[in-house]
């Protein structure tokens, strides 16, 4: 195996990572009817944040809550308004593979239907995405009447709460991976961050994210006019710095 390339599997591990792997592990399957978490991982680039992430993928795959487990990768989105329709679209094709049945298929229905909702509200500091958008609706389509449309359809806390309930009705955990954010351009990091605080009610989903805490720090900052780091403890309620390697160990590798 390659020295610069993350390993994959527990078994590959050199540095004893893997307990701290399983323990995260065990941190993202939630029971039935638990809130969401999100977890976060943090380390500098090259210090082994995407090979804890394999581990934690294995450990998760082979458990018998079988949970569903969405990877989610930002930094191949390249437009900023594309990036929280990306994650609804892996959030649905994820489910819609694996899970069968007519509860899936709702689900992914629901899925679509709330991305489709959500992906033209532009989210910015201090505002949350989930007031009515009846207005600009209406207004790119005329007159609500004539359009038959349900005033009830047009509420996102109303579809949101509609796909709160299909997901629960999976009963299964969700766990997305989000890995390498400090990858993303200031903005996109914003935009995923936001995002992300706005979809932390989902039941029973976990959210994983692995960062470098001083670019995203910076990017939170908006050039100081906001707090980020205040911003990410708030967001995420449990985080990881990276297990150093010991001396013994980083004695073994040089010497190999």
């Amino acid at each position: 195996m390659h020295p610069d390339l993350p390993i994959t599997k527990v078994n590959e591990d050199l540095y004893e990572r893997g307990h701290f792997a399983r323990h995260l592990a065990s941190c993202l399957l939630l029971p039935e009817g638990a809130p969401s978490i999100v977890v976060g991982i943090e380390g500098k680039w090259g210090e082994g944040k995407t090979s804890c992430i394999n581990m934690i993928r294995q450990i998760l795959s082979e458990n018998k809550e079988k949970p569903i487990i969405v990877d989610y990768a930002p930094w191949l989105i390249s437009t900023l308004d594309s990036l929280i329709e990306g994650f609804f679209v892996q959030l649905a094709a994820t489910v819609g593979t694996s899970v069968k049945g007519v509860r899936a298929t709702t689900a992914t229905t629901k899925i679509l239907q709330f991305a489709k909702m959500l992906a033209p509200i532009k989210l910015v500091p201090g505002v949350e995405p989930w007031g009515s958008i009846v207005e600009r609706i209406i207004s790119s389509v005329g007159n609500a009447t004539q359009a038959g449309i349900n005033l009830m359809d047009l509420s996102l806390q109303a579809r949101k709460e509609d796909l709160q309930q299909h997901l629960g009705k999976l009963r299964r955990p969700i766990v997305v991976i989000i890995d390498d954010i400090d990858r993303l351009p200031p903005e996109h990091v914003r935009t995923v961050f936001q995002m992300l605080k706005a979809v932390t009610d989902f039941p029973r989903v976990a959210y994983l994210v692995a960062y470098d805490p001083d670019p995203v720090f910076q990017a939170l900052s908006y050039n100081g006019i906001y707090d980020g780091r205040l911003y990410l403890e708030k967001l995420v309620q449990v985080s990881y710095p990276i297990p150093r390697i010991s001396y013994i160990h980083r004695k073994e590798h040089l010497e190999s």
